[in-house]
C-alpha cells in the first residue's frame, strides 16, 4: 500500500512540474514512476505496485474460471431431470492463514456457485463448506486446498 501511495505522490509531482493536468499525463507520471520503483525495489525490498498487480492476474482468471465452470455445472444440474448431486458439508483444515487470507478464500468459496462457507473455527484452523458436489469428502476437501486455498496463500503472502 505504501508503494501504490509512493506511486501517487510521483505521479502528483509529475503532473505539477509538467503543467499539464490530463488523465493521461497522470498515468504517463504513475507508470514512469513505477518504473523507478521497479528499479530500486532490490535495494528497498519492496515490490513495485504494477509487480504486485501483475501477480493478482492468474488469481483473478483461475477464479473466473472456476466460476464460470460451477456455474456451467449448476445449469447442466438444473437442465437434466432427476437428482444428480451428493450435498454434505465437510471440515477443511487451515494451516497458519491470516484472517485476510481466511476471508478471501471464504468469499472464494460462498462465491463459486455450489459451494457455501458455514463458519470458520474460534482457533482459525478448520473451515466448514456446505457443497452440492461431494463424491469423497477427502477429494472435496483436496480440491479447495490445492485450488483455492494455495492460490489465496500464493497471492496474498
Amino acid at each position: 500500500m505504501k508503494m501504490l501511495l509512493l506511486d501517487v505522490v510521483a505521479a502528483i509531482v509529475w503532473v505539477v512540474f509538467t503543467g499539464n493536468g490530463e488523465f493521461s499525463n497522470f498515468l504517463s507520471g504513475f507508470i514512469l514512476a513505477d518504473l523507478l520503483l521497479w528499479f530500486i525495489s532490490p535495494a528497498t525490498k519492496r515490490p513495485s505496485f504494477l509487480r504486485n498487480v501483475v501477480r493478482y492476474i492468474p488469481f483473478l482468471l483461475n477464479f473466473i474460471k472456476e466460476y464460470i465452470l460451477s456455474n456451467v455445472k449448476i445449469i447442466k444440474e438444473i437442465l437434466t431431470p432427476g437428482y444428480g448431486f451428493k450435498p454434505g458439508i465437510i471440515a477443511i483444515p487451515l494451516e497458519d492463514m491470516t484472517d485476510l487470507q481466511i476471508a478471501c478464500l471464504s468469499n472464494m468459496i460462498t462465491l463459486t456457485p455450489g459451494t457455501f462457507t458455514l463458519d470458520c473455527s474460534l482457533d482459525r484452523k478448520t473451515l466448514y463448506v456446505h457443497a452440492m458436489y461431494i463424491d469423497t469428502v477427502q477429494q472435496a476437501v483436496d480440491e479447495i486446498k490445492n485450488g483455492f486455498e494455495r492460490q489465496v496463500r500464493e497471492t496474498l503472502r
